[in-house]
């Protein structure tokens, strides 16, 4: 007999009860499935409690380096140069003689002073003779208005002749013999040299360079949306790209107008070097980064607990994690206002309390009311921690066969 015969054969109450009993045995068998199911999911992240602390937000553009102060001398009058006192390199004290020109044009020039002011003299007597016959009525009121013009343009040619004379006397010290000095107007150094001993110079030909590099002055270009949040006063860094190196100074200058066409405001940054420690150079490029903004008690979050809203800018949101009755932890989504970011920190305008345990990693993509387990920082390992620890030998373990000797 096979058997859906002898199931068939069975009476009713039979067949219910094995029927019952398979059902029992699939309930049974299935029981498992739920709890697998419902068994409480618990994420691993790491937090940090929020801090107070003072932020303070940087801007950063590019510039140059410029001397303290610079002067270019140049020859006053034409002449032969002669004795070259300092050549390039070379550090010079304020008014020292750095070169001796035979000014060649300095007696013509000053012969020209002699004769205007001989011409000024001889036109004030005519112009004192005429008048006083147009008084009597010898002469006619034209004629004792153009005696008035020849003394004018008499004068006005004397005017001429002292400028020259004068320019030739003052900064280039032309002396009786018409030898003209070129002096240094203040402490430096003489950085470039155009010209040498014995050569014909023309009046204004460049001589020197004079640079005072006690101090240096550098110009950066900020958008003018940073740079009218800079104060003058303020500290600020200058890292110089040929070098690595990096100075502080000082604000001293933020342009009070904006260039239209980059929309960029000039700032500058004067960094001390009296002691001639920087190893800034003029003429470098250099990076200046300065404060825009500080604020002294800030709750302070790491930045990357932050989940920023791309629309604004300002607004985001936090995980942050509590203690429940049950002694589980729980992240809450919390909403928060941003303000100031500035070395890897954000501070939190609005939403987050000192103290609040805010998830620092594991929340992006985190479901709010996620159970959570904190995770410990690592401890820094110490050199060659990396390495794994020598296995201790085992009882069982063949020994290390003798160098030079196979196995």
């Amino acid at each position: 007999m096979t058997a859906p015969e002898s199931l068939l054969g069975r009476p009713a109450g039979a067949l219910l009860l094995l029927t019952s009993g398979l059902l029992g045995l699939a309930v049974l068998g299935c029981s498992g499935a739920p709890a697998a199911a419902d068994a409480e999911i618990v994420v691993a992240v790491k937090a940090q409690p929020a801090t107070v602390e003072p932020i303070t937000a940087l801007a950063t553009a590019q510039g140059g380096v410029f001397a303290k102060q610079e002067a270019s001398l140049s020859a006053v009058v034409a002449g032969k140069l002669g004795d070259v006192k300092h050549l390039q390199n070379t550090k010079v004290g304020a008014g020292q003689v750095l070169a001796v020109l035979d000014a060649v044009d300095f007696f013509a020039v000053a012969k020209d002073e002699r004769q205007a002011q001989a011409a000024v003299a001889s036109a004030e007597a005519l112009e004192g003779r005429r008048k006083a016959l147009y008084d009597q009525g010898g002469i006619s009121k034209k004629d004792l208005e153009d005696t008035e013009l020849q003394l004018s343009n008499a004068r006005d040619d004397l005017v001429a002749a002292q400028r020259t004379l004068g320019a030739m006397t003052g900064s280039a010290s032309v002396d009786a013999s018409g030898r003209a000095q070129v002096r240094a107007p203040f402490a430096g150094v003489i950085t470039q040299q155009m010209q040498f001993g014995g050569e014909f110079v023309d009046a204004g030909a460049a001589l020197f360079k004079l640079e005072d590099l006690t101090g240096y002055i550098v110009k950066a270009s900020f958008p003018d949306t940073v740079g009218a949040k800079l104060t003058e006063g303020s500290p600020a860094t200058v890292k110089d790209e040929a070098f690595d190196d990096v100075v502080t100074g000082t604000v001293t200058m933020v342009s009070k107008t904006s260039d239209p066409g980059s929309r960029t405001m000039e700032v500058w940054v004067t960094v001390d070097n009296a002691d001639g420690a920087t190893k800034l150079r003029a003429g470098d490029a250099a990076t200046v980064t300065a404060p825009t903004a500080t604020v002294p008690d800030a709750v302070v979050v790491p930045s990357q607990a932050v989940q920023l809203d791309a629309s604004t800018g300002t607004d985001g949101k936090v995980m942050i994690v509590t203690t429940e009755q049950d002694k589980s932890l729980v992240a809450h989504e919390t909403k928060v206002t941003i303000g100031l970011r500035a070395g890897g920190k954000t501070q939190i305008v609005d939403g987050v309390k000192a103290g609040d345990l805010i998830v620092t990693e594991g929340n992006y993509g985190l479901p709010d009311e996620s159970k959570v387990t904190i995770e410990a920082d690592e401890p820094d390992k110490p050199d060659g921690g990396d390495k794994p620890a020598d296995k201790p030998a085992d009882a069982g373990d063949k020994p290390a066969a003798p160098a030079g000797k196979p196995e």
